[in-house]
């Protein structure tokens, strides 16, 4: 089956990631205009929040009550559904629909998640602290099967690889990164030469380092204390901090220059 002939894949999001979805949407219909030959690109529907998509309603009492308008067209269909776990008051209402999908015998389901927001619970130090990062990778393995086979749960520059393992067998975690997005932008500067990137701690620096092979970086160590975060630095910039705003990625990158005598 040639690619133009393919059934179109239905792109579904939380309200939050709208802007991306839309962005998505207009990337893929540039990228269809651009063809000269036969068609590169699947089709891709946005089924639209505000149209024909998610009913994301509440009860007086403050439980959601969702409904997919038109869920049928699903049927044989290869969904993605563009999540965000920002907030522990959305989890569920997301975590409902997203569980809905494969039973409505979607062909293929995909979730992405821009961010893994309990990444960095990952380990227990002390008898009596919790992973949470494992309990929520239980609650995403809870993803029913698809006549495809297990749901693919995309994720963005997860805290630590080895958290690919809290998952189970019944779904496919796939760690992506957005690093390669944010090398293109600094390279592109006119004075990319003079630019350091330095790591918080080692485990960012384990973590990442191998990413920037052309670019000088400096290692910082970061000491707890209570609330507070005291970071000096040990080898030598602050690294990338990753935040999500309107949808879309943004590399907020804090670099710290040193002329070293």
């Amino acid at each position: 089956m040639s690619v133009a002939g393919s059934r179109p894949v239905l792109l579904y999001c939380h309200p939050s990631m709208d802007r991306l979805a839309k962005a998505i949407i207009d990337d893929v219909t540039a990228k269809e205009g651009a063809d000269t030959g036969e068609r590169k690109y699947r089709r891709v529907e946005l089924k639209h929040n505000e149209k024909d998509a998610i009913s994301w309603s509440h009860f007086p009492d403050g439980w959601p009550n969702l409904f997919i308008d038109d869920v049928k067209q699903c049927a044989g269909k290869d969904v993605i559904f563009i999540g965000s776990f920002h907030s522990q008051d959305v989890v569920f209402d997301q975590l409902s629909i997203i569980y809905a999908f494969p039973r409505y015998l979607a062909h293929s389901f995909t979730l992405i998640l821009p961010f893994f927001p309990t990444g960095t619970m990952e380990r227990v130090d002390l008898e009596g602290q919790v992973a949470t990062a494992k309990t929520l990778a239980k609650l995403l393995s809870g993803i029913p099967l698809t006549a495809r086979g297990p749901a693919q749960v995309v994720i963005y520059d997860i805290h630590a690889l080895q958290e690919r393992f809290y998952f189970t067998d019944n779904v496919i975690p796939r760690l992506e990164s957005a690093i390669p997005l944010l090398i293109k932008r600094l390279e592109s500067l006119p004075d990319a030469d003079k630019v350091t990137i330095a790591f918080p701690d080692q485990g960012a620096y384990k973590r990442f380092n191998a990413q920037f092979p052309n670019f000088q970086t400096i290692t910082c160590s970061k000491l707890r204390d209570g609330d507070k975060r005291v970071v000096t630095i040990t080898d030598g910039g602050i690294v990338q901090l990753w935040s999500l705003k309107s949808g879309k990625y943004v590399a907020h990158v804090h670099m710290i220059f040193f002329r070293f005598h």
